[in-house]
Formats: C-alpha cells, structure tokens, sequence
C-alpha cells in the first residue's frame, strides 16, 4: 500500500511526518512526503488497523564518524534546549538476524 500525502497546512517546513500503520513506521521530512509516498508491506484490501500520523520537528542534532576500533559514544546534542546529550554503543550485528527496521 503506498500513502501519498497530497498537502499539508500548518505544519512548519522542518518538521517530519510520521506514519504508522500496525508495527510499522515510515517517516519524511515534510518536503519530502509531499513529492514522495510512503510504502508499507501491507496490501490495501488487507488494512484492517489505524494509520497514525505524527508530526515531529528537530530539537537538537549530532554527528559522529563510526569507526571499527571505538565502540562508545558520548555527544553533546545542539539545539534549542541546554545540556541534551546521548551516549551510544555500537556493534557489530549478530550473524542471522534480521536488522531493525527503525524508519
């Protein structure tokens, strides 16, 4: 099934849009959901759950280069509220499992 978000009022230009539909969730910058649909592995005849929308907007942002021999992270996150960090841990994914879809 594929969603197409054909406008949009009100809603600030840096904000993404999130959609849900059962377990799964897609999400967009604004701009991009406006231009692009968003697909989900259910059939449309088969869409028996809600679909949720959120809309989300950036509070802080980080950036950090991944390298093989670091495996602990800690960032200060900047944005519009003080002293927000996060602390990561990195590794490599067990052989077999499936990766966590987390869009």
């Amino acid at each position: 099934m594929e969603v197409l978000v054909e406008a949009a009022a009100g809603i600030p230009s840096d904000a993404v849009l999130s959609l849900r539909l059962g377990p799964t969730r897609r999400q967009a910058p604004l701009l991009s959901a406006l231009s692009h649909p968003f697909r989900f592995a259910t059939a449309l005849d088969e869409a028996c759950q809600p679909l949720c929308i959120d809309v989300l907007r950036p509070l802080a942002t980080a950036q950090v280069a991944i390298r093989a021999e670091e495996l602990r992270y800690s960032l200060p996150l900047n944005g519009c509220i003080k002293d927000m960090a996060v602390s990561l841990k990195v590794k490599p994914a067990k052989p077999g499992k499936a990766a966590l879809d987390r869009n």
